[in-house]
């Protein structure tokens, strides 16, 4: 039966974001939450649980390496010099940008007087969704637009910010000692496979065309970034990060080819999993303080980030017809929302609303307003 469910939810996924061109990670959300009430309120009596948790387990090693798949393909779109030049073209807007991490970050400490909770509530808000909003660049015909060179530079920032966020609060334990030894050894092991990469180029391109390709790319990822985690205590979002940075300076698109495939699919599963899960265990739901207070903050805060944008967007030289656009785009929240409230579950809630809400609000704005032939004549 398992396997029935899965294709179904596989099937469903390609239908809706093929033909109505929705963004996989976006529509997987919506699928756990209508699958969820389904079951809760109609198949509860005829479907065992074991059946959800059967999937669970199958999809294991995507649901635990989903991070890892991720900011190592994030990575690899880029390189070192490549992000010191869009950080230094954007460092302005994106700077500004801040005040989106640090003012909810502010509010949510005054209320609950808790550090973690504050932080991951401000992680929530603060990180725009780089993948849907890259699609929807495409989808709209702005992806070599001024409004993609600002709109990348600050995803960019805000990457990086929520890297080195997770990275502090998922160490496992801290061991000073072990910590520097192990940042040293990664350093040298990057060193080492930039070397490799470097002299046998052309005879890792022909093992990358080949079928072998995909167990050389994973085995370098899974062994470098878990033996620093469980070693050294060097959180895995940093080391598969700059894993992918290193490794993007050589083949990066032959090496996106042969992991492309496998970040999608644990990027959907895990949204879906993880969404589905939190509603089956709805009842351990439990807000520190008012649920409704602490959305209505959200959202309130979520226009403070459409301010800031179409400030920062305005001073970098975003054409005013076409400031709202920016605005409204850079307001989409998705996968690394979903990262951060993955460290507390039980908030899932929160997370589920902000991300339907931007989604949603995002896709009516353009509905009404945007004329692709107008923005066209605008952006040559």
């Amino acid at each position: 039966m398992e396997y029935i469910l899965l294709g179904l939810f596989f099937i469903i996924l390609f239908v809706f974001s093929y033909y109505f061109k929705l963004s996989y990670v976006f529509f997987s959300i919506i699928l756990a939450v209508i699958f969820g009430i389904i079951y809760m309120f109609f198949l509860r009596n005829y479907f065992d649980l074991n059946v959800f948790y059967n999937i669970k387990n199958n999809f294991s090693f995507f649901y635990e390496n989903v991070f890892i798949f991720l900011f190592f393909y994030l990575g690899l779109g880029y390189n070192f010099n490549k992000i010191y030049k869009i950080l230094l073209k954007s460092i302005s807007p994106s700077l500004l940008d801040l005040i989106n991490l640090i003012v909810p970050f502010l509010l949510f400490f005054a209320i609950f007087r808790d550090f973690f909770i504050a932080f991951i509530f401000s992680l929530i808000i603060y990180p725009s969704s780089t993948a849907i909003i890259v699609k929807k660049l495409e989808n709209y015909k702005l992806l070599f637009s001024k409004q993609a060179d600002f709109l990348l530079g600050v995803l960019l920032f805000e990457d990086i910010v929520l890297i080195l966020a997770l990275s502090f609060i998922s160490t496992k334990k801290f061991a000073l000692s072990y910590f520097l030894i192990g940042i040293i050894l990664f350093f040298i092991t990057i060193l080492f496979l930039n070397k490799i990469f470097n002299k046998y180029k052309k005879n890792i391109e022909l093992i990358l065309d080949s079928d072998l390709g995909i167990f050389l790319i994973f085995g370098i990822l899974l062994f470098t970034t878990w033996l620093f985690y469980q070693v050294f205590y060097l959180p895995y979002f940093i080391s598969s990060f700059v894993l992918g940075l290193s490794l993007g300076e050589y083949l990066a698109d032959k090496i996106r080819l042969k992991i492309d495939v496998f970040k999608d699919l644990a990027l959907s599963s895990f949204m879906f999993l993880f969404f589905f899960d939190s509603i089956l265990n709805q009842k351990e739901i439990s807000f520190l303080f008012n649920e409704y207070l602490v959305l209505i903050l959200a959202i309130i805060l979520l226009f403070l980030k459409l301010l800031t944008t179409y400030i920062g967007a305005k001073n970098f030289g975003v054409s005013k017809k076409n400031l709202f656009n920016v605005s409204f785009l850079s307001l989409i929240r998705g996968e690394f929302s979903i990262v951060a409230v993955s460290f507390i579950p039980k908030y899932f809630l929160l997370a589920l609303v902000i991300v339907i809400f931007t989604n949603l609000l995002a896709t009516l704005f353009f509905y009404l307003f945007y004329n692709p032939k107008t923005e066209l004549s605008i952006n040559k």
